[in-house]
């Protein structure tokens, strides 16, 4: 499974009721609920929080196919609850014994009715360790969307899980034990800011030539820089321009500013002075962290949003599979 580049815009009655109940603050970090369920070791981890506002730019992702497609059923899933109130969601996905991203799972965190929507599933639900699941395949019709089982369930009426058999497991089981946030997780996203809308930890050692190819549409050399075990790291948030926050993990402290002065590039235009690139070294001498910060204004954002969504598009028409 593959990663791409996704836009989202959280449905219309979706954000009024968000708009209705959130607090005015805007500073929200990843939920501490949320958080402690994300199994350790999972090579992607990737978060938004539901929009406070109007005309805010859309969200921009890298997830897999089979995350947007989770998030797609999940909306189908609890659309009769008018309770429903989205917060924060948090994607993550694992690869198998192949080095594929199979694995994949959603965490919500807002306000559910519990009973409403197993009373609406006419009480197909099993059990799991105590806790009442709801198995669905695939409801989405997107291409190539996953066909295998996947369960749903709500831990009290504020979070909800939904994805894979395996993934769920392990998240239940990490509820269950009242089990604490991965400590490596946890210090990876303390570099980002609080307050970031979305954000996105993509660890992937050797990574597919896909992955490649879709990491090549933000820009080309941050496809070569996850060689070796490196990381990409960003977090995006909107004030009077959005902000691309960034860190790129890469085999040498050159190569990795040149990718970070590439990226910065792609997102400006011919405008590259409106980045601020900051080098920030690790603990391992032989490993380096180039940490960089572009601002660009809301309306060339959102041509960069159509520049990579052009790319994504044409990629996935030459090649269907």
């Amino acid at each position: 499974m593959e990663l791409f580049p996704i836009r989202i815009a959280f449905p219309r009655a979706l954000l009024v009721l968000a708009l209705l109940r959130a607090t005015a603050s805007s500073a929200l970090s990843p939920d501490p609920r949320l958080l402690p369920l994300v199994p350790p070791g999972s090579q992607l981890v990737a978060g938004m929080r539901a929009p406070l506002g109007q005309g805010q730019p859309d969200s921009f992702l890298l997830i897999t196919h089979n995350n947007a497609v989770d998030l797609e059923d999940f909306f189908a899933i609890t659309g009769s609850d008018p309770s429903r109130i989205i917060h924060q969601v948090i994607f993550t996905g694992s690869e198998d014994n192949s080095g594929n991203l199979t694995e994949h799972s959603i965490l919500v965190s807002g306000q559910f009715d519990h009973s409403k929507l197993f009373r609406s599933a006419n009480s197909n639900s099993i059990q799991y360790r105590g806790i009442s699941v709801l198995p669905f395949s695939a409801l989405g019709r997107a291409k190539n969307a996953s066909n295998d089982l996947r369960w749903f369930t709500l831990t009290g009426s504020d979070i909800a899980v939904f994805g894979t058999v395996a993934t769920v497991k392990q998240e239940l089981d990490r509820y269950l034990a009242n089990t604490k946030s991965d400590v490596s997780l946890i210090r990876t996203l303390g570099r980002l800011r609080s307050d970031d809308d979305t954000w996105c930890l993509l660890s992937l050692p050797a990574p597919s030539a896909g992955i490649r190819d879709v990491l090549g549409m933000l820009n080309p050399r941050l496809a070569e820089s996850l060689e070796e075990g490196s990381s990409f790291l960003f977090g995006i948030r909107t004030r009077r321009k959005v902000e691309f926050e960034y860190e790129i993990d890469g085999s040498s402290n050159s190569s990795a500013e040149t990718v970070s002065n590439s990226l910065a590039k792609s997102l400006t235009g011919s405008n590259a002075k409106t980045s601020s690139l900051l080098p920030r070294r690790g603990g391992d001498e032989n490993q380096s962290h180039i940490y960089g910060v572009v601002k660009v204004s809301k309306s060339r954002y959102e041509a960069w949003l159509i520049e990579v969504s052009a790319r994504s598009h044409n990629r996935s028409s030459a090649d269907p599979n």
